[in-house]
């Protein structure tokens, strides 16, 4: 399915067949990120949603049957969120940050809404094309608290723009799966990720490379050390600029 959504991809290019495109590009990628998705998702499981922007991934989570927990502190989002998915009885919309503790912080808008982020030096950071348009306080809450709301999640997903590190410390038991971003050129902040979560518990990992990819790059799950030098030695090409480091802890 992944290879017919590549050869789509070729038909952005002719004008013509821009319509076709349009049409089924986006319907296959839910198609197949629904499938992805369903390896760690049942009917009736929660989810957390953590940097969900304006819900594609959550769209995913909900065609698997699961109750999805958004969370997105860009009002602008929020509200798209809600208007594209308010309607699904298993879907709520909370708008604030995740971090380490519970109160308020900075929250750094960019030009690019998706790359917007609690880390004020993300952009430089990591070179990314976008400039930073505004500055807003908004409420920071936690997994740990979210968890004790909701109750435990059987897969989060956690994608917030160079703060997954602080967003991890806010977790302090292990979790069924979760899932977080990682950059190319931050390759070494996933050593920092793996050795806290290793804190948690024991558990077992692997990864994809692309935002749009759905198949895991191992077909056999490893440990933290085996999985960190299997991500740097693929990211050596740095065709793709970021994936996602998945988590499966023993409980």
């Amino acid at each position: 399915m992944q290879s017919i959504r590549n050869l789509l991809r070729t038909f952005v290019h002719l004008e013509p067949l821009k319509p076709i495109y349009n049409l089924i590009y986006p319907s296959l990628l839910l198609y197949e990120r629904q499938r992805f998705y369903s390896q760690f998702l049942q009917p009736g499981d929660l989810c957390f949603d953590i940097g969900a922007h304006i819900g594609d991934y959550a769209a995913a989570f909900l065609k698997t049957g699961a109750r999805v927990i958004a969370l997105e502190p860009q009002a602008e989002s929020a509200a798209y969120l809600i208007k594209r998915h308010g309607k699904n009885r298993r879907f709520e919309v909370v708008e604030k940050a995740v971090g380490e503790s519970e109160g308020q912080a900075d929250f750094f808008v960019a030009s690019n809404s998706k790359i917007s982020s609690l880390a004020g030096d993300w952009i430089e950071r990591c070179d990314l094309p976008a400039t930073i348009t505004d500055r807003r306080i908004v409420p920071v809450t936690t997994l740990d608290r979210l968890i004790l709301q909701y109750g435990l999640p059987r897969f989060i997903k956690i994608d917030v723009e160079g703060y997954e590190l602080e967003t991890l410390k806010g977790l302090t038991q292990p979790v069924h799966c979760l899932s977080l971003e990682f950059h190319v050129k931050e390759i070494s902040r996933v050593t920092l990720y793996l050795d806290y979560l290793a804190r948690l518990g024991k558990f077992e990992a692997n990864y994809t490379f692309g935002k749009k990819t759905t198949s895991l790059a191992l077909a056999d799950w490893a440990s933290p050390g085996e999985l960190y030098d299997k991500i740097t030695l693929r990211s050596q090409n740095k065709i793709r600029k970021h994936g996602d480091i998945f988590v499966r802890f023993f409980l």
